[in-house]
């Protein structure tokens, strides 16, 4: 893992992929906030596209690892390993010096033995990416706009007002309708459980009184009492 990172530091994509299982099916990375790449031809598209930047002058990336923690399994095939990931970079801009950037976050992979260990699923868990003269607590923009092309910031301009739009729409809308759907559920279960008791016991009443004319008539033996018995049962 730390030949990967050195690796990814030096802008290597060949050797940054070398470490990677890509013969298995399922190989994957998760980078920062970009997404899961499944797959090796997914895998090497996040390097070649999105994080390797090898002829953009001014940009940098130095990523570390520090407070490894490895559990190897019972039957040495596979391990989980997590490192912490303290570091910085550099933001090329058009006209004006590199921004310098804090990078930080952590690092947790699934490693499988093949002949020697690969990395079959990585995630990395970006915590912090800020400018470096703002720091964390002034900056809170994990990407900055200024790396967004200008032809999709009317797309993300439209999201965030499609966005306000939604969560209006539910928590002034939606959201009441439902609590009202549910109670009035919940009010109507409630008044059937109370009526329907109240049937049960008249019934169990009814049927109560009916054995016991029957019993006393048979114990009484009496077929004139029975003949009274028998008239007030068929009348209720």
């Amino acid at each position: 893992m730390g030949r990967a990172c050195a690796a990814l530091n030096f802008q290597r994509t060949e050797e940054v992929l070398s470490y990677f299982a890509l013969e298995e099916k399922d190989v994957s990375l998760e980078y920062a906030d970009e997404g899961v790449f499944e797959g090796d031809e997914a895998v090497k598209a996040a390097f070649n596209d999105l994080i390797m930047k090898p002829d953009q002058k001014g940009y940098m990336l130095d990523m570390q690892l520090t407070t490894p923690m490895i559990e190897v399994a019972d039957d040495v095939k596979t391990a989980k390993a997590l490192w912490w990931c303290p570091g910085i970079s550099s933001l090329p801009q058009e006209g004006e010096d590199p921004k310098a950037l804090w990078c930080w976050g952590m690092v947790g992979a699934d490693l499988i033995f093949r002949n020697e260990w690969k990395i079959w699923h990585l995630h990395y868990f970006r915590f912090i990416r800020c400018d470096y003269a703002k720091g964390w607590v002034k900056d809170t923009n994990i990407k900055s706009f200024d790396e967004i092309p200008e032809k999709f910031k009317t797309h993300r301009t439209l999201a965030k007002v499609g966005g306000l739009g939604f969560s209006i729409a539910f928590l002034g809308v939606l959201l009441p309708m439902y609590n009202r759907y549910v109670t009035n559920k919940k009010e109507e279960k409630r008044k059937a459980q109370i009526i329907k008791p109240q049937t049960n016991g008249q019934t169990q009443n009814s049927n109560l009184q009916n054995s016991l004319y029957l019993q006393s008539a048979k114990y009484i033996n009496n077929p004139a009492f029975s003949k009274v018995a028998s008239q007030l049962i068929q009348e209720k």
